[in-house]
Formats: C-alpha cells, structure tokens, sequence
C-alpha cells in the first residue's frame, strides 16, 4: 500500500490544468497574448495545436521595438502573424487586437483584410507610423452584427462606405481617436446605427462633419477632444459643431473650443473632466466661403450656432455640471482663456453640493469653486496660476471637509509654498497632503530650504502628514 507521503507527491506532479476541457483551455489562454498562447504548444502532444481554436487573437507584441527589428527579425514576425491568421480559423472571435508600428502598410492590410472575414465580440486596431501613410480600413470589419466593442485608433483611414449596411446593433462602447474619414456622413450613419451605445469617445479625427448631432438615451459616457495635433490647422480645415443630447451621460469629457458644443441637459451627470477655450473667431469665421455645395438646412443650422452667446453657452455648461461629484477644469479655463470675468462677472459660480473631488489650477476660479463645494474631500492642484496669482486672502478662511490634497509640480516657487501655506491653515481635516516635485526641483540639492520651510508650516489639522516625493527619490 501507498504511504500518504506517496500518494501526497503524485497528486502533486499530476497536471491538473491538462486535464480540463478544450472549451475550458481555449477560455484560459483567450486572456493571453497570441505570442503566449502560441509558446503553449510546446508544453505536451495534449497543447500542440490547441491555440489554433483559442476565440482571440491579440498580436500587440511588437510596439516601437519593431522600429529597430533588422530585416530578418521584422520577416519573421510578418511570417508568425501570418501563420497565426492561416491556422487560427476560428469563425466567431471573443477578441481581435492589432497594435503595430510602422509595419509594412501591404501587411497590416492583408491582416485586417482576414480578420473582417469573421464575427467578432471585440475589435481593437492601433496602426501606429512614422510617415503620414494611412491604412485603409476593410468596410467589412464595421458590419458584424455581433460586436459590442469597438476601438479604431492610429494611422487608419475609413474610405467610402455608402453601399455598406452600417449596422451594429449590439455595439456598447466606440472609441476613435487620430482617424481620417474620406466620407464626412460615415459618423452620423455609424452613431444612427447604434441602439444600445453605453460609450463613445472620439479623439482628434480628420474628416469629420461640419455638424453632428449627438444623441442617445443609452450612452453614460462621452468623450470629445476636438485639438488634434496642430491645434489651429484642424481648426480652419476641419470646423466640427456638436449638438450633444445624451440626457443619461455620467461621465463627460470635452476638449477643444467651447462655442461648438451646444449642451442638452445632463441630469444624471456625476463626473466631467473640461478643458476648453472659449472662443475662436478665426475658428468660426473660417468656412464662409466655401458652403456653396452644403445643404440649405445645414447652412442655416450652423449659421444660427455661431449666433449663439458663447457667455450664456459658458454659464449653461457650468450649471450642467454643478450637480457632479468629481469635477476635473484644464489649465485653459483660467480667467484670460476662457473669459471667465466675461460670463462670471456679474453672476455668481451656483452652488456644488455634490462634489467631493476637484482637479485643476490654483488661479481664481479655484478660489471662487472653494466657495461653492462645501463637501470637496479631495483636492488635485495642477499648477499654480503665476500670472493672476491665488490671492489666499480673498479665499474660504475654513474648508473643514477637505481631507485630501495633491500639489502637481512643485517649483519652489513663492506663489507655490503661498498655495500651500494657504491650504495647511484652512483645512481643519486635512489628513494627508502630497507634493509631488517638479523635475527641476531635488531632494538632494539646495531647495532642501525650500522643502523644510514646507515641512515647518504650521498646520489647523492635528492629524495632517505631508509627504514629499521627487522623480530622483529611486536613484
């Protein structure tokens, strides 16, 4: 009979995980790499082919490395992504990732071209290159009734689609960012196509309609960054207006100009990160020329925009997001870059009662929001507005909710250690304060002056830490 120390080692070498079904497997490995998967079939007769019926391919392996791969190196990628796409003919994929840089546009082509030949759950495509040359997308890979996530992002250019039946009826989350469409409607087409969209993010694209009408009672989050790469040329050569009514959005993310996001009302809104400027006449004034072949009612449309007040459009925004419990303002919605003092002037800031996180530049409209959030716990100072100052004394004397403080880039500054000094005093419940140092500034040099003057500030907290860190504390 077997000694239990025996039969206690037996089980222990026995190989479990081989043991368990292809199905089971195949949903294991699913969570991989495809270069991972494929070094599976090393292990035993039981994985030699088993990343062949693997529901996901995931090549993302390659990266800026592939930049500097010699010929040989870059052939035998080419020839594993191959052999991979022939043998995995799996006809419904879970997932289908390609991350690439600069490789070959025939190559990248032949890939997506095998890959729109299947349904699939998820797509993601990232076509990143150091030239100007564009992948076409093959249409196909936008009519699978069956996929729920989309991300288009890099080098890739969406041709002419109008006999294509657009369809994505199960779509939930879309994300485009840095594409180049040939045909301004696929957007509105895409948009109409789908009934069930929960997120939408669209980044610096080329191409797009002089209007688009955002609307959804499904979608609960929204990302538009309208500053792609040079921020002036896609201004004059490709004028976006957004007419958004998504009524259900939680989360919100506007970048760009704020005069062409015209709002419907968002009650359900509970996070939204802004960084607009406030206007661009260089913007607005730039496609009067050039409207002849544009629809009557098109025309009329965007003519009766850009009549709109942008100090009420800015006073609308503001009260659409006073009902949010984390609020993130860019450094561009400061007093000289968004005209604060034009649509604040004579009006106050409405009151925030629900936000409890807050994320921006110590300037004026810091000091004035202080005075609005009577239950802000957490507070993210960007930087300091050296121009207009954070005058402390016209600011809150008490923030007795605030717990937690996080200064961005710390310069030494006399203005920072004034913002500082300032925060110490008026937070009674301050638990911790971090300073993150600016990379001019070290640990281990003469600012240490500076560092123990912080450390030396007196504090209203009794139970406040301040903790200090710099990019040289690894060395």
């Amino acid at each position: 009979m077997s000694s239990p120390n025996k039969l206690y080692s037996l089980r222990k070498n026995q190989d479990y995980i081989s043991e368990l079904p292809d199905t089971i497997l195949c949903l294991i490995l699913s969570l991989l790499s495809t270069k991972s998967v494929v070094k599976t079939s090393i292990l035993s007769k039981r994985w030699n082919y088993l990343w062949i019926k693997v529901p996901a391919l995931d090549i993302t392996e390659v990266h800026q490395r592939y930049e500097w791969l010699n010929l040989e190196q870059k052939i035998c990628f080419k020839s594993f992504v191959d052999k991979v796409l022939l043998h995995n003919d799996v006809s419904y994929l879970q997932r289908f990732c390609l991350d690439v840089f600069d490789v070959d546009d025939i190559y990248v082509t032949s890939w997506l071209t095998n890959a729109s030949g299947r349904e699939m759950h998820e797509l993601c495509i990232n076509i990143r290159r150091t030239s100007q040359l564009r992948t076409c997308l093959p249409p196909r890979l936008l009519s699978s009734e069956r996929l729920v996530v989309l991300k288009l992002k890099g080098h890739l250019i969406i041709g002419t689609i109008m006999n294509l039946n657009l369809h994505l009826p199960n779509a939930e989350t879309i994300e485009l960012d840095g594409l180049k469409f040939v045909d301004d409607g696929f957007l509105k087409r895409l948009l109409s196509s789908c009934s069930l969209l929960k997120e939408l993010h669209i980044v610096d694209c080329y191409g797009m309609p002089k209007l688009l009408d955002v609307e959804s009672l499904t979608l609960e989050s929204l990302t538009i960054k309208q500053e792609c790469f040079n921020y002036y040329m896609v201004i004059k050569e490709f004028p976006t207006y957004f007419v958004i009514n998504t009524p259900n959005v939680r989360y919100l993310c506007l970048h760009g100009t704020l005069s062409h996001y015209i709002i419907g009302d968002m009650c359900a809104l509970t996070e939204a990160d802004l960084d607009v400027v406030y206007c661009d006449e260089d913007y607005d004034n730039h496609d009067e020329d050039d409207n002849e072949d544009e629809d009557e009612d098109l025309k009329n449309r965007i003519s009766a925009l850009k009549k709109l007040p942008v100090d009420c459009q800015a006073q609308e925004l503001i009260r659409k997001v006073s009902g949010v419990k984390t609020l993130r303002i860019g450094y561009r919605i400061s007093l000289q870059r968004v005209g604060y003092q034009n649509f604040i002037k004579n009006k106050k800031l409405p009151v925030f009662p629900n936000l409890t996180c807050l994320g921006m530049e110590a300037g004026e409209l810091m000091r004035d929001l202080l005075k609005c959030a009577p239950n802000l716990k957490s507070l993210e100072i960007s930087t300091v507005d050296y121009d207009c100052g954070f005058a402390p004394e016209l600011a809150p004397k008490h923030l007795p909710s605030l717990e937690n403080i996080v200064v961005e880039r710390f310069n030494g500054e006399s203005e920072d250690i004034v913002v500082i000094e300032y925060f110490l005093e008026a937070a009674s419940a301050l638990k911790n304060m971090y300073v993150r140092l600016n990379c001019s500034v070290s640990l281990k040099s003469d600012d240490d002056n500076v560092l123990k003057e912080i450390l030396s500030l007196p504090r209203s907290s009794g139970v406040c830490e301040v903790n200090i860190s710099s990019i040289y504390d690894s060395e």
